[in-house]
């Protein structure tokens, strides 16, 4: 679960390869191998927290994720929900 970060970035940083290097130094074979291997790596770890989530009790499997700290929490009132 530590690992959890990787899901989005693992394919965003084959996306970020294959789009600033990929066209001049890559063959199209080997620009499609990374993007695959990378979507597959994301899967992996995808796998493995989920694993990790199953094995947990029942009444602990939220696992809260922070990615943008530096936004602040906006509370929204949409007909009878409230978010803080």
């Amino acid at each position: 679960m530590h690992y959890i970060w990787l899901i989005p970035l693992l394919p965003a940083a084959g996306a970020a390869i294959n789009g600033l290097i990929g066209i001049r130094l890559f063959s199209r074979r080997a620009a499609g191998i990374l993007a695959c291997t990378m979507m597959v790596a994301a899967l992996g770890v995808s796998l493995v927290a989920f694993w990790q989530l199953l094995s947990l009790p029942a009444d602990a499997r939220a696992f809260d994720v922070v990615v943008a700290q530096w936004m602040p929490a906006i509370p929204l009132q949409t007909g009878n929900f409230s978010t803080p």
